[in-house]
């Protein structure tokens, strides 16, 4: 490979198709596992995962950011900006150069253009006639630009992608299984004890105070992922038959009371288009349910609010409560629990209820019987219809069709068992997909900083087994050179069991090692972190005293070569840029070896060793010799004054062609450009005259061109017009994007630098409009 950014790109390609990144965050829903946290106390602008429908979490967040990125998009291509938003990027395009600001509006106002209405289009054709303080125009833009996708990338792209994926070498982690082994011993004295756990578990007859070890206790309604739990831990199966018949019992339950199934499509046969929630909310109302129970997340999307508003102008008002907590009411008609209130919540529903409970994406059991529990009384007079999207239905047809119990796509709807069928194929998947792996104590652990790191290995298929056999070899190296604690004085213990329990459980499972998936909490220190702007101050120092030499030579100089040596004449390429501080990538240009500067242009301040970009003049006046090889001299503003007065002295006298042209770099690129000769252009001759007849000098300017290109690079300009400029740029500057950018940034002139032909030129191949 030619280029180690090319690898890069190479390397991230590779992990948005091949790594699963892309695949993992269009196959999630939006505002149901992933999405903005818009809370005010939000300290997060990338996509958190969300516990529930509307519910993201308070803290997690998506391990590596570079796997945050496209969640992000997406929920700002759905959502759409802000007001402030949209004002932060509007300010920030702003504050960028000219070429920047058409290039990036342009894409803004083409996407939007079509949308905007024919009185509104002379006010927003132009990115001069934008002004972020007329409230009328903040109104338009807001209408027209909140959703467009080029606006939101851009918002993206330089307000919240540079500060939010920042990220430290190291971070502090802890998982499930240090909470486990981490409960305080309370002893007979009320004091605490910091030894290490045993085996872990309950001991029946046991009490807290005097055991002579510390015991981790905990409680779960269900059984269906008890094998992932730390090892710390046990669920203790207890031998009444009451309770070991409860999975069978409650499957039995809803194979006799679910009333039927019903499939939403977003358009029916009315010729309505409505959206998801609204069909189901009709459903509802057709089937005089008493609870709707959107365990499927089916309502994302609205608040809780505008579907009961929705639901209220369609049932009597006296029949209908939102969703509410654990509070004690009374007995009403109808209920709904949106996706997070389908666990926990207890509310008093009529003897004969009816509930609607939805099924999403990879429902599986522990969830829809969580929902279905809701209904206290199902089995003994309450019952259940369900509802799924389109999506969902032939899902539950592809799962079942393997075994000859449903055509794939056809029409007939899937009874209840081919719907608890599914339901309990997701719960296997979800079971044998996760891999639980012991973290060592709570210690530093390094980031993944490399795409090299993340996603150079093998993308195959792998057994379950394999894959934690080499996490847990790996776990061992890296646990070794680790501060000891209680955790990691039984990795060994902890690790080789778990290798035997995914031997045990995962035969037949095969996956591929992924990161997409992880999350983690930052630190709090991590996340009250502030940006904080630092100003760098240059040293004061003195300006540097100018020397006079013998201007009358420079009537008679041909070239640089024969300019007396009390002008301290220096080649620029190697006498000057090669000693530059601070400008490492600058020596890579291949600069022409034509250019020169004299020492009073070099020399700007005095206690300062060498020659340093943040005190080097800017590039105006100059020499342009005619010896052939396009030989040019820069000149401070002093010494090109002085040649003028030399001139202006003299009587008029007649030009001759070898002589050298004195002349101000903005008239020769405006020359160059517009094919003419220079402007205010001084031909010296002897010294008993000169001449300002511009066709004396347009044959001299025209063999300047690669000199007058690489004098405007020096300079640091960022506008080429013409084709020929643009060549020559590119065989100067191609692939040396930092030399432009510390270029640009010596003459003060960095914001000029996005979406300009300079930038352009940096191209691997060049691009000529």
């Amino acid at each position: 490979m030619r280029s180690s950014t090319s690898v890069l790109q190479l390397l991230a390609l590779r992990g948005l198709l091949a790594g699963g990144v892309l695949v993992q965050a269009l196959q999630k829903r939006h505002l149901v596992n992933y999405g903005i946290n818009r809370a005010p106390t939000a300290k997060k602008r990338l996509a958190v995962p969300f516990r529930a429908a509307g519910t993201p979490s308070e803290r997690s967040e998506y391990a590596q950011p570079d796997v945050a990125v496209v969640p992000t998009h997406l929920s700002y291509y759905h959502d759409g900006l802000s007001e402030g938003e949209l004002l932060d990027a509007l300010q920030k395009l702003l504050g960028m150069g000219a070429s920047a600001q058409r290039s990036y509006y342009e894409r803004w106002r083409k996407l939007s253009w079509s949308t905007i209405d024919a009185a509104n289009r002379p006010v927003l054709d132009k990115v001069e006639k934008l002004d972020p303080s007329n409230a009328m125009q903040r109104a338009l833009l807001l209408k027209y630009y909140s959703r467009n996708m080029a606006t939101v990338e851009f918002w993206l792209s330089f307000c919240v992608l540079p500060i939010e994926t920042q990220q430290y070498s190291q971070r502090l982690s802890a998982s499930s299984w240090h909470i486990a082994d981490n409960v305080p011993l309370v002893g007979l004295g009320g004091g605490s004890s910091s030894s290490s756990c045993g085996s872990g578990g309950v001991q029946p007859g046991a009490s807290v105070g005097v055991l002579p070890d510390r015991m981790v206790v905990g409680f779960s309604g269900t059984n269906d992922k008890y094998r992932l739990l730390p090892l710390q831990v046990k669920q203790a199966h207890l031998p009444e038959p009451h309770l070991l018949r409860t999975n069978g019992r409650m499957l039995d339950v809803v194979l006799r009371v679910t009333r039927g199934n019903a499939t939403l499509h977003v358009g029916g046969g009315d010729g309505e288009h409505k959206p998801l929630w609204q069909r189901l909310s009709n459903l509802a109302v057709e089937l005089h349910v008493h609870a709707l129970l959107d365990c499927g997340a089916l309502l994302a999307g609205p608040s809780n609010q505008e579907v009961a508003i929705y639901l209220q102008s369609r049932l009597d008002s006296r029949t209908f409560l939102g969703p509410r907590g654990s509070s004690p009411v009374t007995e009403a008609n109808t209920f709904l629990y949106d996706q997070a209130r389908c666990r926990g919540t207890d509310l008093q529903l009529l003897p004969k209820a009816c509930g609607l409970l939805t099924l999403g994406p990879g429902t599986c059991k522990e969830k829809c019987m969580q929902a279905a529990g809701r209904l206290r009384l199902l089995g003994r007079g309450q019952t259940l219809h369900l509802a799924a999207s389109s999506e969902v239905t032939a899902k539950i047809q592809s799962c079942v069709c393997g075994r000859g119990q449903l055509q794939a796509g056809g029409e007939e709807e899937p009874s209840t068992q081919h719907v608890l069928q599914w339901v309990m194929h997701n719960t296997v998947q979800g079971l044998f997909f996760a891999v639980t792996k012991g973290q060592p104590e709570r210690v530093p652990q390094d980031e993944l900083m490399e795409l090299g790191a993340m996603y150079g290995a093998s993308s195959r298929m792998q057994p379950i087994a394999d894959l934690v056999q080499a996490q847990a070899r790996s776990a061992l190296q890296g646990g070794s050179s680790r501060a000891p604690g209680p955790l990691a004085s039984r990795m060994h213990v902890f690790v080789e069991r778990i290798v035997l329990a995914s031997q045990e459980h995962g035969e037949g499972y095969s996956t591929v090692a992924s990161m997409v998936d992880r999350e983690c909490e930052r630190e709090a220190e991590r996340e009250e972190e502030e940006e904080e702007e630092v100003e760098r101050q240059l040293s004061k120092l003195a300006p540097a005293e100018e020397t006079d030499w013998d201007y009358a030579a420079a009537l008679f100089a041909r070239s640089p070569g024969t300019m007396p040596s009390s002008t301290g004449i220096r080649q620029l390429a190697h006498g000057v840029i090669a000693k530059l501080h601070g400008a490492a990538a600058m020596q890579g240009v291949p600069w022409p070896g034509s250019l020169y500067a004299t020492a009073n242009f070099l020399r700007t301040v005095v206690g300062v060793e060498g020659v340093q970009v943040e005190y080097l003049r800017p590039v105006r006046a100059l020499l342009l010799f005619p010896d052939g090889r396009g030989s040019a001299m820069l000149l401070p503003e002093r010494e090109a004054d002085a040649l003028l007065e030399l001139l202006w002295g003299a009587p008029r006298g007649i030009s001759m062609s070898w002589a050298a042209v004195l002349v101000s770099l903005p008239f020769l690129r405006q020359a160059v450009e517009d094919g003419a000769p220079p402007r205010l252009a001084f031909t010296l001759c002897s010294p008993v005259g000169y001449s300002l007849r511009p066709q004396m000098v347009a044959r001299p300017m025209l063999q300047q061109l690669p000199s007058v290109v690489a004098l405007q690079l020096f300079d640091g300009d960022t506008r080429f017009r013409t084709e020929a400029q643009k060549r020559a740029l590119h065989a100067l500057i191609r692939r040396r994007l930092p030399a432009a950018e510390e270029l640009t940034s010596m003459q003060g002139k960095q914001m000029l630098l996005p979406c300009s032909d300079l930038e352009a030129a940096c191209e691997d191949v060049l691009f000529i409009a």
